[in-house]
């Protein structure tokens, strides 16, 4: 688990980026490569919902962070166990 902060969001965001502390991500690089850059898992709430593909927000923008760092992603499994109605 990695502590989270909301400080200094502005009005609005602090209501909203509490929800996201309570959620569980797990970022595993795979070994081996896949058909998909990122394999998803979703567990608890919204799990039949949410997208387990390169449409996950999550996912996202994890691409948009490597993308403006200039590094090609390796493939990665990524899970979440959502918390949060």
């Amino acid at each position: 688990m990695v502590p989270a902060t909301t400080a200094n969001l502005g009005p609005g965001f602090d209501c909203l980026a509490w929800l996201l502390v309570y959620n569980e991500i797990e970022v595993t690089p795979l070994a081996a490569p896949s058909d998909s850059i990122a394999i998803v898992e979703i567990e608890g709430e919204g799990a039949s919902e949410l997208p387990c593909d390169d449409r996950n927000m999550i996912v996202y923008g994890m691409h948009r962070i490597f993308a403006r760092a200039g590094i090609t992603p390796p493939p990665f499994r990524l899970k979440t166990i959502n918390h949060i109605p």
